[in-house]
């Protein structure tokens, strides 16, 4: 996987990567974050935060199979960051509450 070919240049072996979807050749290292193939970023999509905020790498294959999933996630980050947002309000409203009881 990702290890396909080794190049010759200037009598100089060199170890190219290359897309396991397409067999194209490729500069970085991008790696499915599920099954860890190897993908060019043509093939790479990304999700959530993740190394150089450009998020998580799927491969096309991985990306459609969690479709339904990814919606679930974004609603229940979306509760998530509600409920914490009212948490900290509470928690405003307590520090505000016994400073003008304290005073």
């Amino acid at each position: 996987m990702g290890f396909k070919r080794v190049v010759e240049t200037k009598k100089v072996e060199r170890l190219v990567y290359t897309c396991d979807i397409c067999g194209l050749s490729i500069n970085g290292r991008i790696q499915c974050s599920l099954c860890r193939r190897y993908i060019c970023s043509s093939h790479a999509h990304w999700h959530g935060p993740g190394p150089e905020d450009f998020g998580v790498p799927f491969c096309d294959s991985c990306w459609q199979a969690g479709a339904a999933i990814r919606a679930e996630l974004e609603a229940l980050t979306l509760a998530t960051e509600e409920k914490e947002d009212a948490l900290h309000e509470a928690w405003k409203r307590a520090a505000l509450d016994a400073l003008k009881g304290g005073a």
